[in-house]
């Protein structure tokens, strides 16, 4: 599955929903939303970056099974949540100069199981969205297969009825130029080459005008007339 439009609109939609919630979850904790916009928008783009390399291995992985995915997805996350409490502890000590604040491990634990939910869920998101792709592509090229097999059996069965209705009017022209009927036998030549000419340029899927339709029967039934005269 190619890094295409659904991809980037997703990665989109699920990096705003998630500035949002954090900047609610901010809030509720005390902090100032907007005072804060920067250092979140820096660690979420830290968080996109990495989100984007999960989904570089993922992409590489794409014929591997689904829970192979889902595992390295998850380890990776966890591994990319650790690289984000890094950024997160360098935007902290930015923040606080001169003063750096110390380390809370309890913040650090829940920035890495923040990150790594964060992490996981849009791997999730991206496993569902190639998934699906997988089962598009799938479904095209059975489409195209049921297209060709219907395509190869009206070719088959074009080729089957035509020699048998060439055999029998060259038997008929040969019938005429015996009887000496030279004029009809003519005739009946020309209007087969005719005849086949507009056939063998069909396409046995595409579709055609009622007035060609007509056209190419009545210069069946033509033939036929010639062969069975006043019995057709």
């Amino acid at each position: 599955m190619p890094f295409g439009r659904d991809v980037v609109m997703l990665g989109i939609g699920f990096a705003v929903t998630l500035f949002f919630v954090s900047s609610l979850v901010w809030w509720a904790a005390g902090f100032d939303p907007v005072a804060t916009a920067l250092p979140k928008l820096v660690g979420l783009t830290a968080d996109a970056v990495l989100a984007v390399l999960i989904s570089l291995v993922l992409w590489r992985m794409s014929a591997c099974p689904l829970g192979l995915k889902a595992l390295v997805a998850c380890l990776l996350s966890l591994v990319g949540a650790c690289i984000s409490a890094v950024v997160d502890r360098g935007l902290q000590i930015y923040m606080t100069r001169p003063d750096a604040a110390p380390i809370d491990p309890q913040y650090v634990a829940s920035v890495v199981t923040f990150t790594t939910s964060e992490l996981f869920g849009w791997s999730c998101l991206y496993l569902a969205l190639q998934y699906s792709a997988q089962i598009r592509e799938a479904e095209r090229r059975l489409a195209e297969a049921r297209q060709q097999a219907m395509t190869a059996q009206l070719r088959a069965l074009q080729y089957q009825v035509s020699p048998h209705f060439l055999f029998n009017t060259l038997n008929s022209v040969a019938g005429l130029i015996e009887e000496g009927a030279s004029a009809p036998a003519s005739d009946m030549v020309l209007r087969l080459a005719a005849f086949l000419r507009k056939t063998l340029a069909l396409d046995p899927l595409s579709d055609m005008t009622l007035a060609d339709e007509i056209a190419l029967q009545l210069d069946y039934l033509a033939i036929e007339e010639t062969r069975f005269s006043d019995r057709l």
